[in-house]
C-alpha cells in the first residue's frame, strides 16, 4: 500500500513541475541594433521597452538589445536616452513560436531645430509673389541638453542681413526668432529659390526661402456668357513697358491676342466677344518690358453651355460642330478622325452618332444648339432652300451612311421641317457636317 502511494507521489510531482515549464520552442527572440539616425553610429546605454510587456533592457557597447524566452504575439518598442529624442517605433514585430526576429532602430539626437512660431518643425519660407509681403519670421531652437553656437549663412543678393544677427549662443531649451527680409526688387522675374544654413556645434540644418516675381499677373475671367468675357490682369512693377494684354484661345496654344491701351500700374481688362458657350477658353495677361515679352500664369474659364440629349435610356453629351458655315464641308473619314481624336470639355471619347441617335438629335435640335443650314440643295430633279447633311457611323449596303435634315422645300414661306431621311453616301453625298458624342452616364 506504501509502495502504492509513493508511486502516486511521484507522478503527481513530474506532471506539477512538466506543466510549470514552458517547451524552448514555444518562446521566440526580439534583437536588433540601435544607431544614430545622422552619424549610423552605435547608441549605447539607450533604455530599449518592449510594449506592451513592459520588459526594459539596455543597449550594448555595439548598440546592440535582446529580449528572450518571449510568448508569440504583436509587440512595438519605446526607446530613450539622454541626449536623444524620444521613439516609439511604430513598426509592429509579429513574433511566431520558435522564431526569432531582427529589428533595428534610429534614434536622433536632439540639436538644432528650425520651427514656426508655434513651434512645428519647418524646412521652407515662401514669400509668394505678393509685393507686400517681404518679411518672415522663423525660430532656431535648442533641443539639446547643452550650450551651442550657431551661424546663418546665405549667398542671395535679395535676402537681406537678419535684424536680428546672423550669429550667437543659444542656451539648452531655449530659442531666437530669426527675421527673414527679402528684397523684390532684386529678384529675377519668375520664381527664385535659395537656401539659407543654419549651422551650429551640434547639429546643422536647412531652411529652403522662396520668391516669386511677376511684373504682369492674370487675374480671374469676369462677366462669362455664352458668347463674351472679361479678362483681367494686373501690373506689379514701376519698370515702363510698352504694352500690355491678353492672349487667348480654346487651347494651350494661346492664338488670339489683344492689346490693352493705357499705361500705369494696377489692373487692367477688356472684353472678348464672338466665343462659343460650350468651349473652354484659356488666357493669359502679358506685359512687354525693355523688349522682352512677360508672361503672367495661364488661367481659364468655360464652358458655359453644355449639350445634352436623352436616348435608349442614356444620356449623351454633344460637342459642337467644328464648322460654322454651310460650306465647310468635311468626308467621313476626316469627321470620324475628327471624332477619334477630339478633346472637348475634358473628354477625349467621343463618336460618329448612328442614324438613330441624330434622329433624336434632331428632334431636340435647340437643346443641342442646332444644325448648320445649307442653301439651294437639288436632289432629285428638287431645289430645296434649307437642308442639312450630318456624318454617322451606320454602315450600309454601300458607303457609310450620311443622314439628311430638310427644314423647307420650295417656298421659303413654308418654313416647315418636311423631311428627316437618311441614305447612302453617293459621290455627291460624300462630304458633309459633324456633330460629335459621347455617352455621359
Amino acid at each position: 500500500m506504501k509502495k502504492i502511494i509513493a508511486l502516486t507521489l511521484m507522478i503527481v510531482t513530474v506532471a506539477v513541475q512538466w506543466q510549470g515549464c514552458t517547451k524552448p520552442e514555444e518562446t521566440g527572440t526580439i534583437y536588433g541594433t540601435v544607431t544614430d539616425f545622422d552619424t549610423g553610429e552605435p547608441v549605447k546605454n539607450a533604455n530599449v521597452t518592449l510594449i506592451p510587456s513592459g520588459e526594459t533592457t539596455l543597449t550594448g557597447s555595439d548598440g546592440t538589445y535582446m529580449f528572450q524566452d518571449l510568448k508569440k504575439g504583436d509587440y512595438s518598442l519605446s526607446l530613450s536616452k539622454a541626449g536623444y529624442k524620444d521613439l516609439v517605433d511604430d513598426y509592429l514585430i509579429q513574433l511566431a513560436a520558435g522564431k526569432s526576429v531582427r529589428r533595428d532602430v534610429q534614434m536622433k539626437i536632439k540639436s538644432l531645430r528650425i520651427t514656426d512660431m508655434n513651434g512645428e518643425d519647418i524646412n521652407e519660407l515662401d514669400f509668394g509673389s505678393e509685393g507686400d509681403d517681404v518679411s518672415r519670421i522663423f525660430n532656431i531652437f535648442n533641443d539639446s541638453g547643452e550650450t551651442i553656437s550657431w551661424e546663418i549663412i546665405t549667398t542671395a543678393n535679395w535676402i537681406e542681413s537678419p535684424e536680428t544677427g546672423t550669429s550667437g549662443t543659444l542656451q539648452a531649451g531655449g530659442n531666437k526668432g530669426i527675421v527673414v527680409k527679402i528684397d523684390r526688387s532684386k529678384l529675377q522675374q519668375g520664381d527664385n529659390t535659395t537656401t539659407m544654413h543654419i549651422t551650429s556645434n551640434n547639429g546643422n540644418q536647412q531652411l529652403t526661402i522662396k520668391a516669386r516675381r511677376t511684373d504682369v499677373s492674370t487675374l480671374d475671367a469676369t462677366a462669362v456668357n455664352s458668347n463674351s468675357a472679361v479678362l483681367n490682369g494686373k501690373i506689379n512693377t514701376n519698370k515702363p513697358y510698352s504694352e500690355k494684354g491678353f492672349y487667348y484661345g480654346t487651347n494651350h496654344n494661346l492664338s488670339n491676342k489683344v492689346v490693352v491701351n493705357g499705361s500705369g500700374t494696377g489692373t487692367f481688362s477688356t472684353q472678348i466677344t464672338g466665343l462659343s458657350g460650350v468651349h473652354a477658353y484659356y488666357f493669359k495677361a502679358y506685359c512687354i518690358i525693355d523688349g522682352e515679352c512677360i508672361y503672367g500664369e495661364e488661367k481659364s474659364f468655360g464652358p458655359v453651355v453644355t449639350s445634352t440629349f436623352e436616348f435608349n435610356g442614356h444620356t449623351y453629351m454633344v460637342a459642337p460642330d467644328p464648322h460654322t458655315s454651310y460650306n465647310q464641308y468635311i468626308s467621313w473619314s476626316a469627321a470620324n478622325s475628327y471624332c477619334e481624336n477630339l478633346t472637348c470639355w475634358g473628354y477625349s471619347d467621343w463618336r460618329l452618332p448612328t442614324i438613330e441617335e441624330l434622329e433624336t438629335m434632331y428632334q431636340l435640335r435647340e437643346a443641342i444648339g442646332g444644325f448648320i443650314r445649307d442653301t439651294s440643295w437639288c436632289t432629285g430633279g428638287i431645289w430645296h432652300n434649307y437642308h442639312s447633311v450630318y456624318h454617322s457611323s451606320t454602315v450600309g449596303s454601300y458607303y457609310t451612311y450620311h443622314y439628311y435634315v430638310e427644314w423647307n422645300s420650295g417656298s421659303v414661306s413654308n418654313n416647315v421641317d418636311i423631311e428627316i431621311s437618311g441614305y447612302c453616301a453617293g459621290y455627291a453625298q460624300q462630304y458633309a457636317h459633324v456633330r460629335p458624342i459621347r455617352v455621359a452616364d
